[in-house]
Order: C-alpha cells, then structure tokens, then sequence
C-alpha cells in the first residue's frame, strides 16, 4: 500500500515549480512583443503598398482597356492626403476630377492610421492618370515619371517603401526611404 502511495504523489507538479515556469513563460513572451509589433508594422505597410500599386495597375489596365484616361484621385481631395484611400475613375475629360457622369471603377480607405503616402514630388500631388496607351500623366497633363513614399506611423525610414513609376507604367517598390515623411 505505501508504494502506490508513493507512486501517486509523486505525479504532478507543485505550485512553486508551476509559478516559476510562469515567471519564465512572461518574462521570455515579454522580451517577443517588440520584435512582434515591428513584424506587425512591417506587414501593414507592405499591405499598404500592395494596395496602392494594385489601384495603379487597376487603373493602367483599365485605360487600356477603355481606350480612354483612368485616373486616381485621393479621397481627401482638399488636403491631398493619399493615405486616407483613393478613388480610381474614368476621367472622361482629363481634368482630374471625378464628374457625376464619370465611372467609379473601385474605391478603397485604408484602416491603419498613422501612416503617410505622398508623392515625392508634385508631379502627382493631386492625382495620377494613365492615358489610353497606360502611360501615367500628371496633373499637367504631361507624360511623367514619380514616386510615392509610403511611411509607417513611427517614420522609421527602414520599414518605409517608395514605389516608383517609370515612363512605361512599370512600378518598382524599393525597401527604405531618405526621410519620413
């Protein structure tokens, strides 16, 4: 009878060895967040740029498609703030401007605030066309080549990305940025 006993108390854990190994859990889960919310940050920005290069390669294709000019206007249209979301519409006129008779093709708002988008320069401050060969054109209504930075809301420079459009519509994303915003 005394070594069943023995057997059976001698299974389990006690609360001293169950607290440490808590202690230990928490310390080393503890030490994983920051390296965590920098993957997470990452990971939103680069949704982020997947979603502004898609809405251009959307509009691209559409103007191809259409034989007309598509264009890409910020849905903060006083501010020209890029990373409250974007409208991509047929810009029957040219005039950057989405009329009532124009179409809507797709619309997007992106949900992480924080972060900033802005064209580099003013070529594409207001909007961004591609015309009916799928070359991008700006506000001037000159063929141009620009690029938009995209910054996480810290302005680490590291995690940003810059895409840049060529002449030929081609959109390169380049890990990094100079300065951020």
């Amino acid at each position: 009878m005394i070594k069943i006993n023995k057997i059976l108390l001698g299974k389990g854990f006690t609360l001293t060895e169950l607290l440490i190994t808590v202690a230990i859990v928490a310390i080393l889960g503890g030490m994983a967040t920051p390296s965590f919310m920098t993957i997470i940050e990452k990971n939103k920005t680069i949704t982020f740029v997947s979603d502004f290069r898609t809405a251009m390669y959307l509009a691209q294709s559409e103007a191809i498609k259409r034989n007309s000019t598509v264009t890409i206007l910020p849905k903060a249209r006083d501010t020209r703030e890029w990373q409250n979301g974007w409208d991509v519409f047929e810009d029957t006129n040219s005039n950057g401007v989405k009329e009532t008779t124009e179409e809507l093709i797709s619309t997007h708002t992106f949900s992480h605030s924080g972060y900033t988008l802005k064209a580099t320069d003013n070529t594409y401050k207001k909007w961004i066309s591609f015309n009916a060969m799928g070359v991008p054109v700006s506000s001037n209504g000159n063929e141009a080549d620009s690029s938009f930075r995209i910054c996480p809301p810290d302005n680490d420079v590291s995690a940003a990305r810059t895409l840049n459009i060529s002449l030929s519509g081609n959109i390169i994303v380049t890990e990094g940025a100079s300065s951020c915003p």
